[in-house]
């Protein structure tokens, strides 16, 4: 079993109920009103009238926004390593020395010496290389965390929804003008079944009286046989006649049980159980000047629910026409908003060294200044001054060092951001190339087309209901003026002779069945004249007093009484 509320519980089947049978004869009003409620067809096009009653209110239903929730949680490390190495080359020269010879007389008389004085400087040359290595290594650590908060919101497009709107509600008016024309169609038939029953149940007593009037005759003439006064004949006319008179009557019952069935099934009551007050069916005025084709077709123009139904689709398909014609004006798609925070958290540290060796090399480098004397010819030497300043330097290094460090950094940021921002929708195709206004065009072509088509059929229809209506009122006036009084008059001239001797029988019964056959055409001819009227008022959409000019004034209904069975 279904629970409530669950999707099969809406699904399932509706119980069929029993329908209520009247317990009253039903009047026309009455027989109308249970025809519509128990109608399939109009609660379809109610179904169909809700459904396009909420469609035009979800044409005003706006999107639901779209809310967006975002929240990230992230670290890194990054460890770097660095290695370099450097190579440098210095070179220096020096400059040579020079020697001077001089005589000097002053140190021993009466010699000649000689003195040599050396003075300079010499510097060799001298090349220095220097190697260095640099190592660098650093740890960095970033942890960020972060939450947004967005909400998108989808602008309703004017140019776009008065179109939609105006097409649903014509959608609308369009459904509910099918109901009413089901629903006028529906009364109509039930109006002329209410004619038909009453009509084929009158003439049905007329064509049992006329079946008995043949029985009279039929005996009266077989009774004139046996006593030899009639001839063989005779008695096989009054037996076709009899025979003709019983064929009438069946057709008139089968034909009064055919619509009587048809109007059980539109009433949803059997029909043995149907039990009907015609009184209120045969209340059309049977004498009355109507407005002419041209004014009833304006008429049916404005009031043809039919009609009706057909312009608000094509009103519909213009403004769908419409809707697409108008999609190619730029709009927003949507609109964004969002907030969001930041936090971030980064760390590190940076650890450094470096290492160098350097190296000198350098030749022997003196400087002197002094004098040197040499005494005598042969070589010996003579008290000698000599002062000798010398300095000789041989210097060669070797050199090496590390440097390290550390440094260690820490930072802390805190962000936040609102954004606002929009899409609007270009339609560059559409402005060039579009079909689906193509389609909407020719669906409005088509729906004007069918408008003037169904008001054409509906002018005809008037024009021919109007002239049969015409016929049938020269008719019945024919027999109004005629046959009624001629009825009357036979009528009573026929009461008058019933209890004297001169007429036998089968006399008497033949001017009663020519009554009863004059009564049953001048019904004939009143029920034409009647179904002529509601013709045009199904061909007019509008009930017939809504046609009679002002000034008619309805005639009385001349029916002269049924004349009973003898």
């Amino acid at each position: 079993m279904a629970t409530t509320g669950s999707p099969s519980t809406y699904l399932d089947a509706p119980a069929l109920s029993v329908p209520d049978l009247p317990t009253a004869p039903l009047t026309l009003e009455q027989a109308i009103a249970r025809a519509i409620a128990y109608s399939s067809q109009i609660s379809l096009l109610r179904a169909a009238e809700d459904l396009a009653l909420q469609e035009r209110r979800a044409a005003t239903d706006l999107d639901d926004p779209e809310f967006t929730a975002a929240w990230s949680d992230a670290s890194s490390d990054d460890v770097q390593q660095d290695w370099g190495s450097q190579q440098s080359t210095t070179t220096t020269r020096g400059r040579d020395s020079s020697t001077e010879t001089q005589r000097d007389t002053s140190l021993v008389p009466g010699e000649s010496s000689s003195v040599r004085r050396t003075t300079g400087q010499e510097t060799s040359k001298s090349t220095s290389r220097q190697y260095s290595t640099d190592y660098t290594s650093g740890t960095s650590s970033s942890d960020e965390d972060a939450y947004r908060l967005g909400l998108r919101f989808f602008v309703p497009n004017p140019f776009l929804l008065g179109p939609r709107v105006s097409a649903r509600k014509a959608q609308m008016q369009a459904a509910q003008s099918d109901r009413l024309d089901a629903e006028r169609q529906i009364a109509n038939d039930v109006h002329r079944l209410f004619l038909e029953v009453d009509y084929q149940t009158n003439d049905l007593a007329l064509a049992s009286t006329s079946v008995a009037l043949h029985d009279i005759i039929l005996k009266t003439v077989r009774s004139r046989a046996e006593a030899t006064g009639a001839t063989g004949a005779d008695v096989l006319k009054a037996t076709q006649g009899r025979m003709q008179a019983a064929t009438q009557r069946d057709r008139t019952r089968l034909a009064g049980a055919a619509a009587l069935r048809e109007l059980a099934d539109l009433l949803n009551v059997p029909a043995r159980a149907l039990r009907l007050d015609t009184t209120t069916a045969t209340d059309i005025p049977l004498n009355m000047t109507l407005a002419s084709p041209d004014e009833i077709e304006a008429i049916a123009l404005r009031t043809r629910e039919d009609l009706m139904a057909l312009y608000w689709r094509m009103r519909a398909a213009e403004q769908a026409y419409r809707e697409i014609r108008n999609a190619g004006i730029p709009w927003f798609s949507h609109i964004d908003a969002s907030y969001g925070e930041g936090h971030q958290t980064s760390s590190g540290y940076e650890t450094s060294s470096g290492s160098g060796t350097g190296s000198s090399s350098g030749s022997q480098s003196s400087s002197a200044s002094g004098d040197i004397r040499n005494v005598g010819p042969g070589g010996e030497s003579s008290p000698t001054s000599v002062r000798n300043e010398a300095r000789e330097t041989s210097e060669s290094s070797t050199s090496r060092r590390i440097e390290s460090g550390t440094s260690t950094s820490s930072d802390d940021e805190d962000s936040t951001e609102w954004q606002v921002g929009f899409m609007v929708t270009v339609p560059i195709f559409t402005w060039f190339v579009n079909h689906e206004d193509d389609v909407a065009l020719a669906e409005y072509k088509l729906a004007s087309a069918q408008y003037a088509e169904q008001a054409r059929l509906v002018s005809r229809h008037i024009q021919n209901a109007y002239d049969e209506w015409v016929e049938a009122q020269r008719e019945w006036n024919t027999y109004a003026a005629t046959e009624g009084p001629f009825l009357s008059q036979v009528r009573q001239a026929l009461k008058s002779l019933e209890g004297t001797i001169d007429l036998t029988p089968d006399e008497i019964a033949s001017v009663k069945l020519e009554i009863v056959n004059s009564l049953r055409l001048w019904r004939e001819a009143r029920l034409n004249y009647r179904k002529t009227v509601l013709d045009l008022e199904r061909a007019a959409g509008v009930p017939i007093r809504d046609l009679v000019r002002p000034a008619a004034a309805p005639a009385a209904d001349p029916a002269p009484a049924t004349p009973s069975a003898p």
